[in-house]
């Protein structure tokens, strides 16, 4: 199940402040400098690489080709259970944005895990993770830092048994002939329509 209730949502001058947006999203939290620390998912941030400090974090392992020398902002996560964590960055269309999202272990860039354009995801444990969005750098070695919103979210695995159903079950127009349960056998290039 998606685990929700616990979003935080920052805007304006409570998320960018003078530091770029990088202020905890946790008034008196104890939290790095220069990192917005998120305690609670589905986490939503609007914030602006143009006004962070300068980037320390430039070629991640995930994608060493890809310039990463403009400047980023760093997101400390406390994921709550084992889960399939996603991260997705939006920007402005026709702004000249470029900004890319990077799911971390570490706030070191060896540690890159998943990279996007827009979106990255991971398979992750319980803990501690780092989100960064880091500015991309053209040739000419311009960032194009700007204005984004990001969205994190954990998708927790089921819970409990994952039995199979047993009896038979009704199909339309099978004459009577149920489908036997549990259905198994070999995969067919085949499509059936259920409907109750």
């Amino acid at each position: 199940p998606f685990l929700g209730g616990g979003e935080q949502a920052l805007s304006g001058d409570d998320a960018a402040g003078d530091d770029g947006g990088r202020r905890g999203a946790r008034p008196g939290a104890a939290c790095p400098e220069g990192v917005v620390c998120v305690d609670g998912l589905p986490f939503v941030h609007e914030g602006d690489t143009s006004t962070a400090a300068e980037g320390s974090l430039d070629e991640y392992s995930c994608a060493p080709d890809s310039s990463q020398a403009g400047p980023e902002v760093l997101y400390r996560l406390k994921v709550p259970v084992d889960g399939f964590l996603s991260a997705a960055v939006y920007t402005a269309q026709g702004e000249g944005v470029d900004v890319d999202v990077h799911i971390l272990a570490s706030p070191d860039a060896s540690s890159c895990v998943a990279r996007g354009h827009h979106d990255a995801s991971a398979d992750v444990t319980a803990g501690t993770w780092w989100i960064a969005v880091d500015s991309w750098t053209d040739g000419a070695g311009v960032a194009k830092s700007g204005a984004y919103r990001l969205e994190i979210g954990i998708l927790a695995p089921s819970e409990g048994p994952c039995g199979l159903a047993t009896g038979t079950m009704p199909r339309v127009g099978d004459g009577g002939i149920h489908l036997a349960m549990p259905a198994t056998g070999p995969v067919v290039m085949e499509a059936h329509l259920v409907t109750q």
